[in-house]
């Protein structure tokens, strides 16, 4: 079974082919990326997802917005919590 061995996605290498799926979290606050959030995606890497997918991101907030707490994605104003 080759589900623990590393595999490349063109030069980028993982360390197993584990992928975890995006999905609404309603972690974040005014569309941005909270210490929740974070905390939740930091707990998955260290679980050992070689590869995890963050939820949607609204790209006209809110106007496209489908959750409770969206992450938005629509202004540089959330880079820097993003870059985290």
């Amino acid at each position: 079974m080759k589900l623990f061995e590393p595999i490349y996605i063109g030069k980028l290498r993982l360390n197993d082919r584990l992928v975890m799926a995006p999905m609404t979290l309603n972690l974040c606050k005014d569309g941005f990326v909270t210490d929740s959030m974070i905390k939740f995606y930091e707990e998955r890497a260290k679980g050992g997802v070689g590869l995890i997918i963050i939820g949607d991101g609204i790209v006209d907030f809110p106007i496209g917005n489908n959750a409770k707490e969206p992450l938005a994605v629509d202004d540089d104003k959330y880079i820097p919590k993003l870059k985290n």
